[in-house]
């Protein structure tokens, strides 16, 4: 084991790993930083204070087991679709009125951002904002692999989120994401380009989590049938619990199995099951 003293958050606790000391990890830490970064093969990355500029060189230099420190106020437009093929931690520092200051942007016309279907990767503490060029895809296809995990992060759609199914793509899977303390929110303004809804799921995912999140309509609301979420086909033991609905309605095919709960909601939000 590799032991980090004083833990990797570098005075940032805005989330428990990053929080953590002593903390231990099985593989390497690598740190990126879009202000301060320089991409190169390792072991440029595996420092602090000698970052990478761009998340797909992490993942490059990378191994199954390791952590991925994007640093504070990290912002990365992501033009060329990441895959990832390898079992990765990957946390942002930083907060800003609630809010990750972290920040991977859409830029891919016609491709998906980031691809995970073949790994368990976890994201903590990440926000994944709203599309920046037209005619992008989904920002995240999950599936296959089970263990893929958010926590604390957050996803927004703008108004040039109009091409995709939406944001989040669930493709079958044997184990089913999780999603803990994330906020989805469309940032679409009023009078503007209606945005795709947060997450479709078309095939089975098994044991889908999603706990203490809140769906916010916002002032646009959500192409197509406007529902925030869509569970197209029948899950098995699917959990909504604790969500805070505002403004938004999500829709779970009737012939599912599990349960839900809403802690908190305003205006017509609904769940339809």
């Amino acid at each position: 084991m590799i032991v980090h003293p004083n833990g990797i958050g570098i005075g940032y606790a805005d989330d428990q790993l990053l929080a953590a000391k002593p903390l231990y990890t099985s593989g390497n830490v690598w740190y990126v930083n879009s202000a301060t970064g320089i991409d190169a093969p390792s072991p440029r990355g595996l420092s602090p204070e000698y970052p990478l500029a761009q998340l797909d060189q992490a993942v490059a230099n990378s191994a199954s087991g390791d952590v991925i420190v994007l640093m504070a106020n990290h912002s990365e437009d992501i033009a060329a679709q990441i895959v990832l093929a390898k079992d990765l931690t990957i946390v942002g520092q930083g907060r800003t009125s609630g809010i990750p200051s972290v920040s991977l942007n859409h830029a891919i016309a016609g491709a998906e951002m980031i691809v995970a279907v073949v790994a368990r990767v976890e994201f903590r503490n990440v926000r994944f904002g709203p599309a920046v060029v037209a005619g992008t895809f989904e920002a995240l296809i999950l599936g296959t692999t089970p263990g893929t995990k958010f926590v604390g992060c957050r996803f927004e759609v703008g108004a040039l989120d109009t091409a995709a199914v939406a944001k989040v793509s669930l493709t079958a899977n044997t184990g089913g994401p999780e999603f803990i303390d994330c906020a989805f929110a469309s940032v679409a303004p009023v009078g503007g380009a209606v945005p795709v809804r947060f997450v479709y799921c078309e095939e089975a995912n098994p044991n889908t989590l999603f706990q203490r999140c809140t769906f916010s309509a916002g002032a646009s609301g959500f192409a197509g049938d406007g529902y925030a979420v869509r569970f197209h086909t029948a899950q098995d033991n699917l959990v909504l619990e604790d969500l805070t609905l505002q403004g938004a309605d999500l829709f779970v095919h009737a012939d599912s199995t599990g349960r839900y709960n809403v802690a908190s909601s305003t205006g017509a939000s609904r769940v339809v099951w």
